[in-house]
């Protein structure tokens, strides 16, 4: 599984991170507006609730129920749930950073910081080996 991260550069410590799973999100497919509540998505929630009662009208006029409707659009809101919380974290600062292969959300922060740790080190013996070359000429 892939995890993508989120890093937020004014943040310090264990909240400057945080690691979304790429996948399919049951709890968004199966409780769409409870979902969207505690992801502090106000927007989708306002735009579920119009969508519901226009599925509800539309029923009337198609062969298709209303429920059928309604679960495309869970269905659809399973996959793009994590997507859809990195956007808003992306919209707040946050900086989507990379994907980070793992199995478990410890070895994605572990693998995140172990390879933000290399890139720090290698930046400073570039600016180290420069140092060297100005001081030479």
């Amino acid at each position: 599984m892939n995890y993508v991260t989120y890093e937020n550069p004014g943040r310090k410590g264990d909240d400057c991170l945080i690691c979304l799973p790429d996948r399919f999100s049951w709890f968004a497919f199966l409780l769409p507006p409870v979902w969207a509540l505690a992801n502090g998505l106000w927007l989708l929630l306002a735009v579920m609730i119009v969508s519901v009662m226009a599925f509800a009208q539309l029923s009337e006029f198609f062969a298709l129920p209303g429920f059928s409707l309604y679960f495309l659009f869970a269905l659809w809101l399973g996959f793009e749930a994590n997507g859809l919380v990195g956007a808003k974290l992306i919209r707040g600062g946050w900086q989507d950073n990379s994907l980070v292969p793992a199995s478990g959300l410890m070895q994605a922060e572990t693998k995140y910081f172990s390879s933000q740790r290399r890139m720090h080190r290698m930046a400073q013996k570039r600016k180290q080996k420069e140092t060297q070359e100005n001081s030479e000429e």
